[in-house]
């Protein structure tokens, strides 16, 4: 009995590319973890939950520039874990290559849109150093 091993879509898993995104995906998780963690205490456990507000972030980032750092890097290590996710599933699910091209196109628009967005939000902030 002979086995086949199947290839989703046209990506081929051997290519360099491919390996930097497994790669890519494992690190960006690991990163988020910590990221995510230290979001969470700072925003959810230091902070009362009464007393956070949108003032309160502001200080904070006027005070402490590495917060929007941390934030941006947490926005563009998520968006960029999410993204490579969903482009796997485009990978395996869509084989036809105008289908294919018209999925992934409006991934990069919609990855581009919201980048620039919360890179706006975060930077623009009043307070912004």
């Amino acid at each position: 009995m002979s086995s086949s091993t199947y290839l989703a879509g046209s990506v081929k898993p051997s290519s360099k590319g491919e390996v930097r995104l497994w790669y890519f995906m494992r690190i960006s998780g690991l990163m988020l973890t910590f990221l995510v963690l230290f979001h969470l205490w700072l925003n959810h456990i230091h902070t009362e939950v009464g007393s956070l507000s949108y003032d309160l972030v502001v200080k904070r980032f006027g005070y402490y520039p590495l917060l929007r750092v941390i934030d941006f890097l947490m926005l563009t290590l998520g968006l960029g874990h999410g993204v490579n996710g969903l482009k796997h599933i485009i990978d395996d699910r869509v084989h036809e290559p105008g289908k294919r091209a018209f999925w992934l196109s409006l991934l990069l628009v919609t990855f581009t849109v919201f980048l620039a967005a919360g890179t706006a939000v975060l930077f623009v902030l009043p307070g912004a150093t």
